[in-house]
């Protein structure tokens, strides 16, 4: 192998390895209403699509659930046991996050169960939800 083909050869090594970079997110699901830890979920991610089979994640007692994510790419988070306080937009597509903007900044999803706020840390991703009522629960 002479030296242009051993220096191609490196090159596209080092960009195949920069693209499969993971990012380890945290997502840490916390009462809309009062701010409170929530380690009962079962938090659904779908990594660039919000469509096909998704991640169920777990927090833990800490009410963080930890995520592995492609570099570059973006999430769609859906809670399962507890109602989502995002507030419902019927003709908007779901809501991607950015792992690049999660990783750099962190941030927080929207908050329409009341005024509480949680300053996400970088690689966090603060994903707001309240429990179901008992006549919400009758028509799911």
């Amino acid at each position: 192998m002479n030296a242009a083909n051993a220096c191609r050869l490196v090159v596209l090594l080092t960009v195949i390895t920069v693209s499969l970079r993971a990012a380890t997110i945290r997502i840490h699901v916390v009462d809309g209403r009062n701010g409170k830890t929530i380690t009962k979920e079962r938090v659904q991610v779908w990594i660039d699509s919000s469509t096909g089979s998704a991640l169920s994640l777990i927090p833990g007692p800490d009410g963080i659930a930890v995520l592995e994510a492609p570099e570059g790419s973006s999430i769609y988070i859906a809670s399962n046991l507890y109602v989502d306080c995002r507030p419902f937009e019927k003709a908007a597509p779901s809501q991607a996050y950015s792992i690049d903007a999660i990783e750099r900044d962190g941030v927080a999803t929207r908050n329409a169960c009341g005024k509480m706020n949680v300053e996400a840390r970088r690689g966090e991703l603060v994903f707001y939800v309240r429990p179901i009522r008992l006549w919400e629960g009758t028509r799911r």
